[in-house]
């Protein structure tokens, strides 16, 4: 009777820990999807108020200068054997 307690209670013991590692796994995921909205929230106005800056504007410094402003970097790729203008690939790095 014994053995088959303590078999029991390791099952129930290891379920135990197995929904608390679960637990603890998906307090992280909404921990980090509530900080990305939290971002979120506060990049869109920001980009909304440089794209409208940008758009009234014909200075290309000052067109940098909010470029930079939200963009950590930016890199281009153009391959050789692409002969069409418009092939390329451009990456956006955000501060946010």
């Amino acid at each position: 009777m014994i053995d088959v307690f303590m078999k029991r209670q390791k099952i129930v013991s290891d379920k135990i820990h197995e929904v608390e590692e679960q637990i603890n796994t998906l307090t992280m995921e909404i921990h980090q999807m509530q900080q990305r909205k939290k971002t979120e929230n506060q990049f869109i106005p920001i980009i909304k108020s440089m794209l409208l800056e940008y758009r009234e504007t014909d200075d290309i410094e000052k067109k940098n200068r909010l470029l930079k402003s939200v963009l950590e970097k930016a890199t281009f790729l153009r391959q050789k054997d692409w002969i069409k203008m418009d092939q390329f690939i451009i990456e956006l790095y955000p501060l946010f």
